[in-house]
């Protein structure tokens, strides 16, 4: 599917990011069947991404075309097992941050389980937190991508 990837690569891309806390915890066998799931979904639809799940939540990038990629967002936001969806944040890109995962699935290092872990304690906090939170949602994109370039390099 690399060959589709490449081809979608000279479309008009989007980049969503968003959190969302499960509304169960989910064991391993769980979000091997999700991460499944998603990487046939995302290879039929030209979309790349990463998805992480800390403390009871996700964050997730998807990238690729934009349409497919608002589907998909669409999907999701009636996905039971996701509430308290967050759009964090969306815009059109050049090029993909993940181009080849079709939904990589890394284990935070140290240091980025305490970022996105300092996301999760925020978001559990009370209404007063949702201004700090608000100004966090940049940090979380910024968190992704590092993320991501820290494992290919």
């Amino acid at each position: 599917m690399g060959n589709l990837l490449e081809i979608v690569n000279q479309q008009n891309l989007s980049c969503l990011v968003y959190t969302s806390r499960a509304t169960r915890p989910f064991d391993e066998a769980e979000l091997r069947a999700l991460l499944q799931k998603s990487r046939f979904n995302n290879s039929r639809d030209g979309i790349s991404g990463m998805l992480t799940y800390v403390k009871g939540m996700f964050f997730q990038m998807l990238e690729g075309p934009e349409d497919k990629v608002e589907a998909t967002y669409k999907r999701i936001m009636r996905d039971p097992r996701h509430g308290e969806l967050r759009l964090v944040k969306t815009s059109r890109i050049k090029s993909r941050h993940f181009p080849q995962w079709t939904m990589g699935f890394p284990t935070p290092n140290a240091k980025m389980l305490s970022r996105f872990t300092g996301y999760c304690d925020l978001s559990n906090g009370s209404s007063s937190d949702l201004a700090r939170l608000k100004s966090h949602d940049s940090g979380i994109f910024k968190i992704m991508c590092e993320f991501g370039k820290s494992l290919k390099s």
